[in-house]
C-alpha cells in the first residue's frame, strides 16, 4: 500500500534511508541519529505550517510503501518554489527492488503534487545510476539540465580579506537577488524550477528552525552600484551536514573569489556541499580554487504536472 508517511513511520523511514545511503551520508557528514530527532520534532512544525499558511509546504515529508506492517520504500518530496515540487530522496528495501515500487511512488507523488497546485515536478539523478534514470523516465520525467556536486573535504586557511560591498542579506534585497538568479539561469531552467521567493514568513520559519533544532542559515550579498552581483547562502543543518548556494554574475573574477572566500572564512565546515549547473563555469572555477572537490555529475529531470 502506498500512502503519505505518518508519525509512527519516522523511525522505519530513517533506518531505510541509512541503509540505502550509508556511504553518501558519511561523505556529507550526515548523522542519522540526530536527523531522526529532527524528523520527529520537525514533522509537527511542518504540518502546522502547511495548515496555518496557505501555499506553504517546505516538506511534504515522505510517501511510503508499506507491506506486511512495515515500511519497505520511501520517497521524499518538498516544495522547491511556488509552482515546482522536488522529488528528492527515494529508497527501496533490497528485497522489494525491481518490482515497480519506485515508479508507483513517483506516480502517487505526481498526483499528490497536482492536487497541491504544482506545475512541475523535478528531481536529480547521478550520472552512473542507470536504474534510477530509467525509473524517472518511466515516470514521465526527462532531462533538462546537468549539474555538479562539490564537497569541501579539506577546508583551507581562508583569508579574512575586507570586501567592499559585502554584507548580510536584507529584506530590501529580495527582489535584486531574484533578478541575479534569473540573469545567470537559462530561460528553460527558470521556467521549470521557478525562483525561490523570499518573504518575511520564510524568514520567520528559518528563525523558528534555529530555535527548535539549532539549525543556522546565513545569507550574504555583494552589492555594486545598487546591484547585487553575488549571493551566497550557507545552511548548517541539525543532522550535522552543511550546504552552500553560490550565485555570481558580471564582475571582476578576483572580487567574486574574494567574496566567496570571505563567506567561507565565516562559515566553512568540513564536507560542506554545493551544487552548480554546468553553465555556471565561473562558480565552478572559484569553488575548485577554494578547496572544493567534484563529488558527482548529476542530471536534473522534470515533468509537467498539469496535463
Amino acid at each position: 500500500m502506498i500512502r503519505e508517511m505518518k508519525y509512527k513511520d519516522i523511525e522505519e523511514v530513517n533506518t531505510l534511508l541509512q541503509e540505502a545511503f550509508e556511504e553518501k551520508y558519511f561523505e556529507m557528514n550526515i548523522d542519522t541519529a540526530r536527523r531522526l530527532k529532527h524528523m520527529k520534532r520537525g514533522y509537527i512544525l511542518e504540518k502546522l505550517a502547511s495548515l496555518l499558511f496557505a501555499g506553504y509546504s517546505k516538506v511534504l515529508y515522505f510517501i511510503v510503501y508499506e507491506d506486511k506492517g512495515k515500511v519497505r520504500a520511501a520517497l521524499r518530496i518538498f516544495r522547491y518554489s511556488e509552482s515546482t515540487f522536488f522529488f528528492a530522496t527515494i529508497a527501496v528495501d533490497d528485497d522489494y527492488k525491481r518490482k515497480g515500487i519506485g515508479v508507483g511512488l513517483m506516480t502517487f507523488g505526481t498526483n499528490l503534487c497536482k492536487k497541491r497546485g504544482g506545475k512541475y515536478g523535478i528531481g536529480v539523478v547521478k550520472e552512473e545510476n542507470v536504474a534510477s534514470l530509467n525509473m524517472t523516465k518511466k515516470s514521465g520525467f526527462t532531462v533538462y539540465d546537468e549539474t555538479y556536486m562539490y564537497i569541501l573535504k579539506n577546508p583551507l586557511q581562508y583569508r579574512n580579506t575586507p570586501v567592499h560591498g559585502l554584507r548580510p542579506l536584507k529584506r530590501k534585497d529580495y527582489q535584486k537577488v531574484e533578478e541575479l538568479e534569473t540573469a545567470i539561469m537559462r530561460e528553460e531552467v527558470v521556467e521549470i524550477e521557478g525562483i525561490h521567493k523570499r518573504s518575511v514568513f520564510s524568514e520567520f520559519i528559518n528563525v523558528l528552525r534555529g530555535i527548535l533544532f539549532g539549525e543556522k542559515f546565513h545569507e550574504y550579498v555583494l552589492e555594486k552600484e545598487d546591484r547585487i552581483v553575488a549571493y551566497a547562502k550557507v545552511s548548517h543543518f541539525v543532522d550535522g551536514s552543511s550546504s552552500m548556494v553560490l550565485r555570481v554574475h558580471g564582475e571582476d573574477y578576483s572580487i567574486l573569489k574574494d567574496f566567496t572566500e570571505k563567506v567561507l572564512y565565516h562559515d566553512a565546515r568540513e564536507r560542506m556541499r554545493t551544487t552548480v549547473s554546468k553553465d555556471q563555469a565561473l562558480e565552478r572555477r572559484i569553488l575548485v580554487e577554494l578547496g572544493f572537490e567534484e563529488y558527482s555529475h548529476l542530471y536534473m529531470v522534470y515533468r509537467e504536472l498539469r496535463e
